[in-house]
């Protein structure tokens, strides 16, 4: 008898643990009552559209933050089609960085999970018509290193240098709900615009995670001053140069031109898979022949288009790299930047 109720007893105190053991298991489908604010190594987690924003992002955040690229390596960036697994991922994220009208399946994608901190860079600058070609600081165009930010919604101010950048609660994107149609967005070829956006995205990532909100201003500022010297290096670089017409394969480099006085004649249109007429090619051949222009500038690769059409024309053939994409991952946007200057310098015959 005595055995029958220890084993009883037993029974019931196996019961009890096996109960217990149960009660404390997280059930996953149940809401967390403290949710991690950030990825499972405590790092924020940003996603960034293409390389120059990941560039952005990793400076800005520091190790604080893990950064994913939408745009695999060695992809056309303008191209770029998202999987649902990109879309997800989006979702999650803790915040994202874009250049709105750049990447239309971005753009939708963006719309459509509405994450809840964003920045979009064209948000800090003045987008410039594209319309047509031959643009360049003697025509009278304001350039884009003085542009003023784009006035933006109602919300707190973050007032820095003079310039006031005016947000709505956490979400930095500031599309108006119109389209970047016809505006051309490679705004990160101008290193002043970089600078606006590495100041703007700090506050991004200190809204999002507010116990480094002053690491994040920190390395900013620290990406700011680098950026700022090499606008300056740019200014003095090209300030007496032979000859400031700028014949490129396609016309990535506006922001850039009208940010130091160049006139921008661009063989092709905003978009580099786009093919060049017979017209145009004719109409920028008389250009180079009538300014004695001396060089003509490709993106980094083979281009059949203009090797033929500096072959016909005599001149040289430099090469301009777009940064769409990080050709050499031991070249970052600084280094790639500098050696865009002097290229140019070599190729514009400047003193």
């Amino acid at each position: 008898m005595v055995f029958m109720k220890r084993k009883i007893i037993a029974t019931i105190g196996a019961a009890l643990l096996t109960l217990a053991a149960c009660s404390s298991t997280t059930d996953p489908a149940a809401p967390s009552s403290n949710p991690p604010a950030a990825g499972a190594d405590g790092k924020l987690t940003v996603v960034a559209s293409f390389y120059p924003l990941v560039y952005l992002a990793e400076q800005v955040g520091g190790e604080q933050v893990t950064v994913t690229s939408l745009t695999p390596a060695g992809a056309e960036a303008h191209d770029l089609e998202l999987a649902p697994a990109d879309v997800a991922g989006l979702e999650q994220a803790d915040a994202v960085v874009y250049i709105k009208g750049f990447q239309p399946s971005v753009d939708t994608a963006v719309a459509e999970v509405k994450p809840a901190h964003v920045l979009d860079v064209a948000s800090v600058a003045n987008l410039q018509a594209d319309d047509g070609h031959d643009h360049g600081g003697d025509e009278g165009h304001e350039h884009a290193a003085t542009a003023t930010p784009r006035p933006t919604e109602t919300g707190h101010d973050h007032d820095h240098e003079g310039h006031n950048h005016d947000h709505e609660g956490h979400n930095h994107d500031h599309g108006h709900g119109h389209d970047h149609g016809g505006l051309d967005p490679h705004v990160w070829l101008d290193p002043t615009i970089m600078s606006e956006a590495a100041h703007e995205l700090s506050h991004v990532l200190a809204e999002a995670d507010p116990a480094h909100a002053e690491q994040y201003h920190a390395n900013a500022e620290q990406l700011m001053e680098q950026l700022q010297a090499l606008d300056k290096s740019f200014h003095d670089g090209l300030k007496t140069c032979s000859s400031r017409s700028l014949v490129t394969a396609h016309e990535a480099f506006s922001y850039l031109a009208r940010a130091y006085d160049l006139q921008i004649i661009g063989v092709a249109g905003i978009d580099p898979e786009a093919e060049t007429s017979v017209a145009r090619l004719q109409e920028v051949s008389k250009q180079v022949k009538d300014q004695g222009i001396k060089t003509i500038f490709a993106e980094p690769g083979t281009n059949k288009t203009m090797q033929t059409l500096a072959d016909e024309l005599q001149v040289k053939l430099g090469v301009l790299d777009p940064l769409e994409a990080q050709v050499d991952p031991a070249q970052d946007y600084l280094t790639v930047m500098q050696a865009n200057l002097q290229s140019l310098r070599d190729g514009l015959g400047c003193q």
